[in-house]
């Protein structure tokens, strides 16, 4: 059945194998030996964390995480976990999301903050700012599944100072654009003088 669910996400996402390899950076054999069914990960593995986080990662980026929620049938889709769950639910045919063993346990981390964390901040300035992940991607150079990565909490630029840098200048400037340093503030939780500071 894995084979089988994984096929049907990826074309109701119209992805290719070319495109699912790219977005886990692993080879296409890979990618084909478990879509023939040549290959099955264990259900509470890191393999089937990573493979629920590039079809989430990819369904973010187009724009069709209502189709991917529909199609798997997530009842809970407040927050990227929950629909990364979701998804090895639906791929392994039936488990409960809910008392499966959190795909959470296999997210990198950094020094003593998570990359969810960073996720789940990032995702707020994102949304505050209302910039998607494609020109978000357009605007600091890089690739968008990158930026959805990022966001989702798989992912964190810390290893890469300039990308960090260039990303809270973008944003920042948007917030500017916007009008938006009082609310950014309080998600913030600084006082709004203090932004202003930065603006000047």
């Amino acid at each position: 059945m894995f084979s089988e669910n994984l096929n049907k996400i990826m074309d109701s996402l119209g992805l290719t194998i070319k495109t699912l390899a790219g977005q886990m950076e692993c080879d296409r054999s890979y990618i084909q030996r478990l879509c023939s069914g040549e290959r099955v990960p264990k259900q509470n593995g890191r393999g089937a964390y990573n493979i629920a986080d590039a079809l989430y990662s990819a369904a973010d980026m187009t724009g069709q995480t209502e189709k991917l929620n529909r199609l798997i049938s997530c009842e809970n889709a407040s927050s990227a976990d929950r629909i990364r769950d979701a998804v090895i639910a639906f791929l392994y045919d039936g488990e409960n999301a809910e008392t499966a063993k959190s795909r959470r346990d296999y997210a990198p981390r950094s020094g003593s903050v998570s990359y969810s964390r960073f996720g789940t901040r990032f995702n707020a300035v994102m949304e505050l700012t209302g910039i998607s992940n494609i020109r978000l991607g357009k605007l600091v150079n890089t690739d968008p599944s990158y930026i959805s990565r990022f966001r989702s909490g798989f992912r964190s630029p810390k290893a890469n100072p300039k990308m960090m840098n260039d990303i809270a200048s973008v944003l920042l400037d948007r917030v500017f654009e916007h009008r938006k340093t009082d609310a950014l503030a309080e998600l913030m939780d600084i006082s709004p003088a203090e932004t202003e500071d930065r603006e000047n």
